[in-house]
């Protein structure tokens, strides 16, 4: 099996969220390439990372009550002046964000972060066609 297919489903194969034949296929692909294998690693990493960032948020505390205070006690002419602000000049806005929009695409693009997509989803396509023609097939 190709590194790329691997890698791309290596989250869900840390999850356990695949099918019992596609886990043996990827159990013997990791073991005989350590690419792989490195790439499981980083997965299962940023994996528990996110699991104790989880249980952290819980203990953070809470920051809503102290930040509507400040904004209740803003006088209500800087809130106002803030406003009419922001509606000033919607094509300057608007060119702005046009303008990070094209810079985001360009780095995207030059970090070849589209790459892999193509092979991705050709692959959600396939299983997606596959699932639909069962049904059909059992439908009649």
């Amino acid at each position: 099996m190709n590194c790329d297919i691997i890698q791309y489903q290596m989250a869900a194969y840390v999850a356990h969220e695949l099918s019992p034949e596609t886990s043996l296929i990827m159990d013997r692909h990791i073991q005989s390439c350590p690419s792989c294998q490195e790439w499981l690693h980083e997965v299962m990493a940023m994996s528990r990372m996110w699991q104790d960032s989880s249980s952290l948020s819980e203990d953070a505390p809470d920051l809503v009550t102290s930040v509507m205070q400040e904004i209740r006690q803003m006088p209500v002419s800087k809130i106002r002046s803030r406003d009419k602000s922001t509606n000033a000049s919607p094509q300057r806005s608007m060119f702005v964000h046009y303008t990070i929009a094209a810079c985001l695409t360009f780095l995207l693009f030059q970090f070849g972060v589209f790459e892999h997509l193509g092979s991705g989803l050709t692959e959600v396509t396939h299983h997606l066609s596959n699932s639909v023609q069962h049904i059909l097939i059992k439908g009649e």
